[in-house]
C-alpha cells in the first residue's frame, strides 16, 4: 500500500493553525488546552484527490516549540484518544502524531506559531 502523506510533511515539520481547542478547566481563563492528531491514509490511492503544491514553505524561523514561552507539553488524558486509537487500529490510517500541549491566549497581535515535529520514521 501506498502512503498518500504529501511529500512536504516528510520534510517539513508542521505548523499549527487550528486544532482542538479548548478552555482548560484547571488553566487559567487565559491558557488554552490543543490537541492535534496528524495521521496518514494507508489506502490505494485513486487518483481523484489532487492536492495543489505549495508556493511557499511555512516560516518557521519564528515559530515556538513546545516547552517555550508559556506552551508546555501535557500528559494524562486525552479527548481525541478513542478516535486516535481507532485509526490505529482500522488498517487504514497510521497516527504520525498525537500531541497535547497548554498554551497562552495571546492576543492577536501577538500570537505565535507553534511549530509541531513528526517524529522521524513515522512517515
Amino acid at each position: 500500500m501506498r502512503d498518500t502523506i504529501h511529500p512536504l510533511l516528510r520534510r517539513f515539520s508542521i505548523l499549527l493553525l487550528l486544532a482542538c481547542v479548548t478552555v482548560s478547566g484547571t488553566a487559567t481563563a487565559t491558557d488554552y488546552t490543543v490537541e492535534l492528531v496528524v495521521y496518514a491514509n494507508l489506502q490505494r490511492d485513486s487518483g481523484a484527490e489532487q492536492w495543489p503544491v505549495p508556493r511557499t514553505l511555512p516560516d518557521t524561523e519564528h515559530a515556538l516549540t513546545l516547552g517555550t514561552n508559556g506552551t508546555r507539553p501535557l500528559e494524562g488524558p486525552r479527548k481525541l484518544q478513542a478516535i486516535a486509537d481507532t485509526l490505529r487500529r482500522s488498517g487504514n490510517y497510521r497516527v504520525l502524531l498525537h500531541a497535547y500541549w497548554q498554551q497562552p491566549g495571546w492576543a492577536p497581535r501577538q500570537r505565535q506559531p507553534i511549530q509541531v515535529q513528526i517524529p522521524s520514521g513515522s512517515a
